[in-house]
């Protein structure tokens, strides 16, 4: 095997032991890493009164319950598509680093 052989074969080994985790810390090509999802806050659940006094009261616990659920349904909705739009980054970092040791093992 020559030089050039032996170097796309280490690099392609170092590639495989950052990509699996065993090795230490490595730098980023994410200048500024990878951005946090901007979902919003989870909201509070809604005390349940121990009694209910008037109708009132019940249409009021029943309304923060509504807006409770609806705030949790977009909530879940936005990490739902943030954690599919990070599968879709990883495919396509995946990609870029098979297309790289590719172009390096070329020749």
């Amino acid at each position: 095997m020559n030089v050039r052989a032996r170097e796309a074969v280490r690099l392609a080994a170092l590639i495989v032991l950052v990509a699996s985790g065993t090795c230490a810390a490595a730098g980023s090509n994410l200048p500024h890493g990878y951005p946090v999802p901007d979902c919003g806050e989870r909201p509070e659940i809604p005390e349940r009164p121990e009694k209910f006094e008037t109708e009132e009261a019940i249409a009021e616990y029943n309304a923060k319950v509504d807006a409770y659920n609806a705030t949790m349904e977009q909530l879940v909705e936005c990490v739902r598509e943030y954690v599919n739009n990070a599968a879709s980054d990883i495919e396509q970092i995946r990609k870029r680093s098979r297309d790289a040791i590719e172009r390096l093992n070329r020749n």
